[in-house]
């Protein structure tokens, strides 16, 4: 898997995220196409950075950043860690399996997310 495959799905996933379904003019299976997207893009996203070796990834938040590590307490588990804009550590989701931790940790993104940087940790 490449980087290149993770600008694709993390755009298209970003794309999604910023198109705002409901108050615009679709009917309902443009909605349920829209769903399926999002989900279809993200599932692909978490399974290419999934099979990807790596330390620990960092994105930008609406309100500081999120982090993605290795658990410190369990060999084989991650750890999503969110902080505000000046540092200081607001919570973690505990330790999970590497699935599961990348599928909060997308959750905490900022849509405004800015792609190659966030690739830039994988090259």
């Amino acid at each position: 898997m490449s980087v290149q495959a993770i600008r694709i799905h993390l755009t298209t996933f970003l794309g999604c995220l910023n198109s705002d379904v409901l108050s615009s003019q679709f009917n309902l299976d443009e909605i349920s196409e829209h769903s399926d997207r999002l989900e279809n893009s993200q599932a692909k996203l978490i399974e290419i950075i999934a099979a990807m070796q790596f330390s620990g990834i960092i994105a930008a938040t609406g309100y500081g950043k999120v982090l993605l590590s290795p658990s410190a307490k369990e060999q084989g588990l991650w750890q999503v860690t969110t902080f505000n804009d000046n540092h200081i550590p607001l919570g973690d989701l505990g330790n999970q399996n590497l699935t599961t931790a990348l599928e909060q940790f997308f959750e905490e993104i900022s849509l405004d997310l800015n792609v190659e940087e966030f690739c830039s940790q994988f090259s």
